[in-house]
């Protein structure tokens, strides 16, 4: 008897032994757990913050996108009647004097010159913007990128 004694409490031991080990390792693996948990919460935070920023540059995209789309210019102040009777050769001539003929494609044409359709601006107002339709909008990169390099442009000593 005392022989099954000795051989349950060396099985004792070991089993308690085992236990011990077995609560280590649960409890390594509970940090391990908690620590996954908090990476997987930082990890879809900062995917919905990426979301958002995707989000966010796909419209500045489309927006940059749809400017080059366009083809017009807006000039701002051309007085009344200085672009007389025929706008669109007043805008051609014009560009073709402050423009450097190497910059304008050699396909360059006005295709539309008016004023916004707004009433008459009376005298002393704020002159209405002057639209320009040109046919190839890499001419409208070029004449914008001509006239920020100048600064202010002007056509008869009139400042624009």
């Amino acid at each position: 008897m005392e022989g099954q004694m000795g051989e349950l409490k060396e099985d004792f031991v070991f089993i308690h032994q085992d236990f011990r080990n077995t609560t280590r390792m649960v409890k390594e693996i509970e940090g391990l757990l908690l620590g996954t948990e908090d990476a997987e919460k930082t990890r879809v935070e900062y995917m919905a913050h990426l979301q958002c920023q995707v989000g966010q540059l796909e419209a500045r995209v489309e927006d940059a996108e749809g400017r080059t789309r366009h083809k017009t210019l807006r000039i701002v102040g051309i007085a009344e009647g200085e672009k007389g009777a025929i706008p669109m050769k007043f805008v051609y001539d014009w560009l073709q004097i402050w423009v450097p003929s190497d910059v304008l494609s050699n396909c360059f044409i006005v295709k539309i010159a008016h004023r916004e359709l707004v009433a008459k601006p009376l005298v002393g107002a704020p002159l209405c913007p002057f639209i320009v339709k040109v046919l190839n909008y890499a001419d409208k990169d070029d004449v914008l990128w001509v006239a920020r390099r100048a600064g202010q442009v002007s056509f008869q000593s009139s400042q624009y």
